[in-house]
């Protein structure tokens, strides 16, 4: 997973790093229970990545292992962002615009909080 690694900037929203989308998002299981969506600003020249061969979720899942790289503490292993995983992106001028899953409804680089419940 880490092997893909492409270094871009973040874009910061309210001081943070992104924020938490209050949209339900019914194709992912465990969405409200376990996952939730936020939405952050990768800015980088991803035309070239693109050029290269590269698909837009490879893009954006090189700048999430970049922007979120494995830090060893005594027990486990932890993360920045705790888990972020690829669920939809955007091609805009200069950056891409990631919406991404988290397993963790309060994370404080994130403007808000994950959605708490929901009736489908």
């Amino acid at each position: 997973m880490q092997e893909n690694i492409i270094p871009c900037e973040i874009k910061k929203i309210d001081k943070k790093d992104g924020r938490y989308i209050q949209s339900y998002f019914w194709d992912i299981p465990e969405f409200v229970t376990k996952k939730w969506v936020v939405g952050m600003y990768f800015v980088l020249d991803y035309k070239k990545y693109l050029e290269q061969g590269k698909t837009e979720q490879e893009i954006v899942e090189g700048c999430i292992n970049y922007i979120n790289p494995p830090k060893k503490t005594r027990k486990k292993i932890k993360y920045k962002y705790d888990t972020l995983e690829y669920y939809k992106s955007y091609l805009k001028d200069n950056h891409i615009i990631a919406l991404l899953t988290i397993d963790n409804q309060k994370n404080k680089h994130f403007v808000g909080t994950g959605v708490t419940s929901c009736n489908k």
